[in-house]
């Protein structure tokens, strides 16, 4: 979502003029290696990151906020929709986006996507259990998926690799369900990723990935790609653990 807050939800922008930003980053390896790429990813984010339009001061459902978590068509009630959708057939939004089309003609049906990330598409054999489409009322819900593929494609071969020095079968286990998740589309083969990730206890080296926090979906239901490498500092934790395991004498000196 670009830089706004992870917790507020308020923009921030940078604290130099855009000029001088632009400068720096044609300064940098990657614009020296492919300029051309790089001045076309400016011009796409150069004015967004500086923008301070109303409706885009903060996140939340438009118009009077900005979301990708759905179209810039939907609104609140569209959300209260796809939500009552997913209630009836007991589905959680944590790896979907909404895209909202609304009709042209007459008679025709607002058509909904909710969008599964994952590498295959709707058009794979594959774990096709939950893609389709319904009727409801005046409206066509459709379940799709391969809400970036490429990316997520990239996610899988880079995962796969880490699995070759996984310290314990948990993390391998861990890693593999992962895989499955970010591959087919389902949250299900993610959580069983996280009871190994629970399971793998004090690792020198932890990590974590996938659609987690729910907290900038204005809905508070759909997850933020986010991922963590996190080395343990064993002389730190040593004085950590001594400090815990005496917090009981302490208190006796305690003047609270």
């Amino acid at each position: 979502m670009g830089n706004y807050k992870g917790f507020g939800d308020n923009k921030f922008i940078p604290n130099l003029p855009k000029e001088k930003l632009h400068t720096l980053l044609m300064k940098s390896e990657a614009w020296k290696q492919d300029p051309a790429k790089m001045e076309f990813l400016w011009a796409e984010v150069g004015e967004l990151l500086y923008s301070l339009k109303d409706n885009e001061k903060h996140l939340g459902f438009p118009p009077k906020g900005i979301t990708t978590y759905f179209s810039k068509n939907c609104t609140e009630m569209d959300s209260e929709l796809v939500s009552s959708v997913l209630k009836e057939k007991n589905m959680e939004a944590y790896i979907t986006r909404v895209l909202k089309k609304v009709a042209t003609e007459a008679g025709d049906a607002d058509r909904y996507d909710i969008r599964h990330a994952s590498v295959l598409t709707t058009e794979d054999k594959e774990w096709k259990e939950v893609m389709g489409c319904d009727r409801l009322k005046s409206n066509v819900i459709c379940f799709t998926r391969g809400d970036y593929s490429e990316l997520l494609r990239l996610t899988v071969e880079c995962l796969k690799k880490a699995e070759e020095h996984a310290a314990n079968s948990n993390q391998k286990k861990m890693l593999e369900k992962y895989v499955e998740s970010f591959t087919v589309g389902s949250l299900a083969a993610h959580k069983d990723g996280s009871r190994f990730w629970i399971r793998d206890k004090g690792p020198s080296v932890e990590s974590y990935i996938g659609f987690i926090e729910t907290y900038r979906d204005p809905a508070g239901m759909r997850g933020e790609f986010e991922g963590f490498v996190a080395v343990v500092n064993k002389s730190q934790s040593e004085k950590f653990a001594s400090l815990v395991s005496s917090a009981e004498n302490w208190n006796k000196h305690s003047k609270l």
